[in-house]
């Protein structure tokens, strides 16, 4: 908080409250290169920023497909 013209301000907004990230899913093919996500929930805070970042995606990738 600050002191302007004899008035306290505050400029500090609540923080969004985040949950712990789920497990990493499964990966979404049985062969080849696929991807896999874990989320988390999370609430506003009021008048604060909003939620970002509650899904991760990141590659997977499995041993090739047969051919066929």
């Amino acid at each position: 908080c600050v002191c302007e013209n004899g008035t306290l301000v505050c400029t500090e907004l609540p923080c969004p409250v985040y949950d712990l990230w789920s497990p990493w899913s499964s990966c979404s093919v049985s062969c080849g290169r696929g991807q896999r996500t874990r989320t988390r929930s999370c609430q506003d805070s009021e008048g604060g920023p909003y939620c970002t970042d509650t899904k991760l995606i990141e590659s997977c990738d499995l041993p090739s497909c047969p051919a066929g």
